[in-house]
């Protein structure tokens, strides 16, 4: 059986953000697993906690694992902006149950202080509307999402913006974390990202791996529908070992 893949989304996404490529995966007989993170999408209620996002990343890397039949490799796991530097770190702290491969997408930088911090504001003052935020949910989604279908994702870019959630990102050390990963690894950034300023650090870390700028893509920020993601697929593929 084809190998298994776990796709994970980012901060203020959903998993939705990835259905596009799960599709692609899918019909080439893989098994996908697509986890949502606590305070995201259907998990929206939830507090967000670091360890309870790497609990459920780490769920559905065993549920592939044993659904996908992987002949004792772990499946394939990549993520986008957040989720990716989830993958990272799981694919460091889970050595008895690693990945066979990581795709990290849109992680151009590590959380800067003053990057948490704007986005912190934003929260806020989403919070303090009359509508807490969700005519600016509205319009998140009406701009970065495409016009049919893929808005699920969209519209948690405002309220998905939470402080345990920002916290629990500028706390990981993803530069520390590649250096200890075995498995192969792709970072993957787009042309048209807007914060990659540590991008030669975090390609310096990886051990075994290489990093791809991807031509006119935006991976790090809210993304344009799901297709967007799709110049991933040659990425993914080249980590499973098989022609892009």
């Amino acid at each position: 059986m084809s190998a298994a893949v776990v796709l994970v989304h980012g901060l203020g996404g959903a998993a939705a953000e990835w259905s596009a490529v799960a599709d692609a995966l899918r019909a080439e007989g893989r098994e996908v697993r697509v986890p949502e993170l606590p305070g995201h999408g259907a998990r929206r209620a939830e507090a967000f906690e670091l360890e309870t996002a790497l609990a459920a990343v780490r769920a559905a890397c065993r549920e592939a694992r044993e659904a996908g039949g992987s002949r004792g490799a772990g499946p394939l796991l990549a993520g986008r902006a957040l989720g990716g530097h989830l993958a990272i770190q799981v694919a460091a702290t889970t050595p008895e149950d690693a990945p066979r491969g990581v795709l990290a997408a849109g992680i151009g930088t590590e959380t800067l202080g003053w990057l948490v911090d704007s986005y912190r504001v934003a929260g806020a003052v989403a919070g303090l509307l009359p509508d807490r935020g969700e005519a600016v949910n509205r319009l998140a989604a009406e701009t970065f999402s495409a016009p049919t279908g893929g808005s699920a994702q969209a519209a948690e870019v405002v309220a998905g913006l939470r402080p345990q959630a920002l916290d629990a990102v500028h706390a990981l050390d993803t530069r520390a974390a590649l250096r200890r990963i075995e498995v192969p690894v792709v970072v993957a950034n787009g042309a048209k990202d807007r914060f990659r300023l540590q991008e030669g650090a975090l390609r310096r870390a990886i051990r075994r791996g290489r990093l791809e700028r991807i031509r006119g893509a935006a991976l790090g920020d809210a993304i344009a529908g799901p297709e967007a993601l799709l110049p991933l697929l040659p990425h993914l593929r080249s980590l499973l070992g098989e022609p892009a």
